[in-house]
This record gives structure tokens, C-alpha cells and sequence, in this order.
């Protein structure tokens, strides 16, 4: 009798759509208040970051689910959640107000919408300068200096830039603490269990190791370092709304001359 051989598991998935990220809330027993209060926040990241990329092209939005995502699995509070969803709001989250950071405008709307708790770890997430060393950051998480809840969405947003191997889609940007390196990640699991619990750690040591397996081929690696954002239309194409505008007067125009 012939058995068909299962092929390996190169990688694995945290939440990365909306509907995928309620159902992950669920099912780790968040109420219908956390979920009423994730898809308000959710809502917001909409607003923030429509057309905005990774730099391994992958949606910025698909990545902020997957972070708040690996928070819910790993059953931290819903503040902390929420601001992993939002964690990036101040530092590219584009609010239409012309303004760059942290303004007293911009954190009334985003308390308006999350409540005090989550936005205090939102901000102070923008203003935190991440060592690249993990043992500062050891160093500060026991001295005090850096909050549980502050740590926890760092740990899910590297987390998720591992789950589907997006550092080896944009090579130029790293992981973070030499995770590329498996030497490095047995003192780095240690800590994820420190701040987040034994569970925590193994779906990380389970998410580098899928990761590993994973290798893009040459026409999908791309340069890029850092968050994008593309402008809506195709080039040689796209017309601005003013030249538009312009555009149909003149044809107005030309047409009453003619009748």
C-alpha cells in the first residue's frame, strides 16, 4: 500500500486579515467588548495606513493584525493588543493633518478611539529607541526602565516579520537582535519566555525555524529598508484632482464656444 509522504511545514501563520484576527480573539476567549474595541481600533488602522507597505511589500496593515495577533495568542491584556495594532500610528500612520509624530491633536484621537491604556504604550512605543543588543534590553526590562506591555508588542512585531519569512523577501532589513543568526535565539527565547510565558517562546522558536526554510527566489528580493507608501493609479496615467478639474472646465469651456 503506497503512502503519500506530507510535505514539511515551512512556515506558519499568525493572523494577518481583520476577520482573521477576531477569530483569533475568540477563540483565546477575548468578550465581545475587547472585539467591539479591536475592530474600532482596527477601523482606525484603515484610516492610517491605506496604500502603506513593509519593505518586503507586504501590506502594513497585514503586519499590525499579525502583531496584535500574536498578542492575543500569547494572552496579554487588551490594551496591549490593541496597541500592537496601532503601535505604528505615530511613527507612519498618515492622519491627514500635514503633522510628523506625536502631536497633542493626534493622541486625542487615538485616546478618542482606544482609551488612555493603550494609547500610553502606543506613544511610548514611538519615542523608544530599540537597542540593537539583547542583553540592553534585558538590562532595561528588569531594571524597570521599559514596560511588560511595551516589550510584548516589540517581541509580536518581530514575530510577525518572521512568520512568513519577510526579512528574507528584504534582506537589507534585519530582524533585530541577530536573530538571522540560530546562535543568538536560545538567549533570545529565554527573554521571550521572561516577558511573555513558555508558550510564547515556542511558537517563536517554531516561527524562526519555518522561516529558515524559507528561500525566495531572486525576482521576489527586493532593496528596500523601511515602510512605503504608494500613491493610488497607475504612472504615465494618474492625473491629479486639480488637473483634472481643470481639465473639465476647458472641456466646458470649449464646448459653450463651439454651441
Amino acid at each position: 500500500m503506497h503512502h503519500k509522504t506530507k510535505p514539511p511545514r515551512t512556515h506558519l501563520m499568525l493572523p494577518q486579515t481583520n476577520l482573521q484576527l477576531y477569530r483569533t480573539l475568540t477563540n483565546c476567549g477575548y468578550g465581545e467588548t475587547t472585539l467591539a474595541h479591536v475592530r474600532a481600533a482596527y477601523d482606525l488602522c484603515r484610516q492610517l495606513f491605506a496604500g502603506c507597505y513593509r519593505p518586503s511589500h507586504k501590506t502594513f496593515d497585514a503586519h499590525l493584525v499579525g502583531t496584535a495577533g500574536a498578542l492575543a495568542l500569547w494572552r496579554q491584556p487588551e490594551p496591549v493588543v490593541i496597541a500592537g495594532l496601532l503601535h505604528s500610528a505615530y511613527l507612519y500612520g498618515n492622519f491627514g493633518d500635514g503633522a510628523r509624530g506625536i502631536t497633542p491633536q493626534r493622541q486625542q484621537a487615538i485616546r478618542q478611539v482606544v482609551g488612555d491604556d493603550a494609547e500610553g504604550i502606543i506613544a511610548a512605543y514611538t519615542t523608544r529607541r530599540w537597542p540593537e543588543l539583547l542583553s540592553e534590553l534585558q538590562r532595561q526590562f528588569e531594571a524597570k526602565e521599559v514596560s511588560k506591555g511595551l516589550v510584548a508588542v516589540k517581541l509580536a512585531d518581530v514575530c510577525d516579520e518572521a512568520v512568513d519569512g519577510g526579512w528574507r523577501f528584504a534582506p537589507a532589513k534585519p530582524l533585530g537582535f541577530g536573530l538571522e543568526e540560530r546562535d543568538a535565539r536560545p538567549a533570545f527565547l529565554n527573554f521571550v519566555s521572561q516577558v511573555v510565558g513558555d508558550a510564547a517562546s515556542e511558537l517563536f522558536a517554531a516561527v524562526l525555524t519555518a522561516s529558515d526554510q524559507i528561500s525566495p527566489a531572486a525576482p521576489l528580493i527586493n532593496a528596500d529598508r523601511s515602510f512605503h507608501a504608494l500613491n493610488p493609479g497607475v504612472d504615465g496615467l494618474r492625473r491629479s484632482r486639480t488637473r483634472a478639474r481643470i481639465e473639465r472646465l476647458t472641456k466646458r469651456l470649449v464646448g459653450k464656444r463651439a454651441a
